[in-house]
């Protein structure tokens, strides 16, 4: 009996009808890839990472990007300190939602369209503080009122019970460059998925 073939016909057309700058960045990733898993990064992770920086590449155009500074409070948070990652998410879920209403209101039924947002922790290198950074799509119908959207998030965001303060100021601004704001975003996402990061929209 014969093997199965590692590679597909369809991975072989597709790779054989792709452009040659789709070419140069698969040879790009995988030297990132292969640089990381020298430097001790598990398969696991790194394979979950090309994936998801292939997917966000794929899903839209993210035109803003940004997150919260670093602050004293959060110096000591921990990977594993899944209560401080809950409270987060839940005020920026909270914030997210004041916002939609009071820009685009009530959604029902999906009848107006929201902005997409991805939101990730991040641990900084030079304080070792958790905090938060995000990506954010607006669909062509509302990105008009993209700023006014941000603008009024921040507002909402820094006077949250959460926030209020403690000087978790949000900060924002345009993505210049779409595979370099992508790649930031999974470099920087925790090696906790079930927790590490999550979509608002």
């Amino acid at each position: 009996t014969c093997a199965l073939p590692i590679y597909t016909r369809q991975l072989r057309r597709g790779l054989y009808d792709a452009p040659s700058y789709v070419l140069d960045q698969l040879r790009f990733d995988f030297q990132d890839m292969e640089f990381q898993m020298q430097n001790g990064t598990p398969w696991e992770d790194v394979k979950r990472k090309m994936i998801l920086r292939m997917w966000l590449g794929d899903v839209c155009d993210w035109r803003y990007w940004g997150g919260t500074k670093v602050v004293r409070l959060d110096k000591d948070r921990r990977e594993t300190d899944t209560s401080w990652f809950a409270r987060i998410r839940k005020a920026y879920e909270h914030t997210t939602d004041k916002t939609n209403r009071t820009i685009f209101g009530r959604r029902y039924f999906r009848k107006n369209t929201y902005p997409l947002s991805f939101v990730f922790y991040e641990r900084g290198n030079a304080t070792e503080g958790k905090h938060i950074h995000t990506i954010h799509h607006f669909p062509p119908a509302i990105v008009q009122k993209a700023e006014q959207y941000l603008n009024c998030f921040s507002t909402y965001w820094c006077n949250h019970p959460v926030n209020k303060d403690v000087g978790r100021v949000f900060w924002y601004e345009d993505v210049i460059n779409q595979d370099k704001v992508i790649r930031y975003a999974t470099k920087r996402m925790t090696n906790n998925y079930e927790f590490g990061w999550f979509p608002v929209g």
